[in-house]
């Protein structure tokens, strides 16, 4: 609450769905302190849910957490995937969310090419069984994502090729600084065995 010359404001902190950055938008303007006192209350009473339960993040990182009648790998999944789901939309408000959040969100992972369908698919999945118990616990009348279907067309980038394999100079020049050592016969038989068989023909003849 703030006075404004004969006035009082009342402002409520928020966030901006779009950036995730704080953006507090105003409540009302008071004749007087007890007015303002009085909406203030009567809005928090409304929306006390427990703090940061209100958040997409938090409702995602709970419903994660209690999935108990699940395997373990599985379990561990759903937590994965929540971390990923709160790093894109958990900023959030539950309350605020809305389909062309996570529409977008998605949009953005497919064409991203960073993550395959699998794992969008997944997140997708974690983030609508979340939404579905937020609206059965009476946290949202209805889920933003219950009607948001996947990507059509999810972007592969093309795996980087880390290291090029021995030619038959690397080959033979480290066959060479390791025959002096203890384990030189069997790396050197070892090499011998996974070579083409045109390279143990040239090995013989040498």
């Amino acid at each position: 609450m703030r006075q404004q010359r004969d006035k009082w404001v009342v402002r409520i902190d928020g966030i901006d769905t779009e950036t995730g950055k704080s953006r507090p938008r105003q409540l009302g303007t008071y004749p007087s302190k007890r007015a303002a006192t009085k909406a203030a209350t009567e809005f928090a009473a409304q929306h006390e849910t427990g703090g940061d339960r209100r958040t997409v993040g938090a409702v995602v990182t709970k419903w994660a957490a209690s999935r108990l009648d699940v395997a373990a790998n599985t379990r561990e999944q759903y937590i994965w995937a929540a971390g990923h789901i709160t790093a894109g939309i958990g900023a959030i408000r539950l309350d605020r969310l809305e389909r062309e959040d996570v529409a977008q969100w998605l949009d953005g992972l497919a064409a991203a090419g960073v993550k395959s369908r699998r794992s969008i698919q997944i997140f997708r999945m974690v983030l609508c069984a979340a939404l579905d118990e937020a609206v059965d616990m009476g946290d949202l009348t209805r889920s933003p994502a219950a009607r948001v279907g996947m990507p059509r067309q999810v972007t592969k980038n093309d795996r980087v090729k880390e290291v090029d394999a021995w030619d038959e100079r690397d080959l033979r020049k480290f066959l060479a600084v390791a025959k002096a050592h203890r384990w030189g016969a069997p790396l050197r038989l070892a090499a011998h065995r996974t070579r083409p068989r045109r390279c143990e023909r040239r090995a013989a003849m040498e």
